[in-house]
């Protein structure tokens, strides 16, 4: 898939193709129009928030549509 991805805490995000998720036994795939740009995104790309991920690359959001 094609997403902006986090490559490095702090850098800018890459355009760039991504790993499919893989939806777990009680999940479902869902696909994504849009994400938006919160605090909360750019803290997490940022590695600034205390939820932020722990392993690199990743495609930074937390809502869509």
């Amino acid at each position: 898939m094609k997403a902006a991805i986090v490559e490095r805490a702090g850098a800018a995000p890459v355009y760039g193709d991504f790993r499919e998720p893989r939806p777990g036994p009680s999940q479902c795939l869902v696909r994504m129009r849009a994400a938006a740009l919160s605090h909360l995104t750019r803290m997490r790309a940022s590695g600034t928030h205390y939820s932020a991920a722990a392993t690199l690359p990743f495609v930074p959001g937390a809502d869509g549509v």
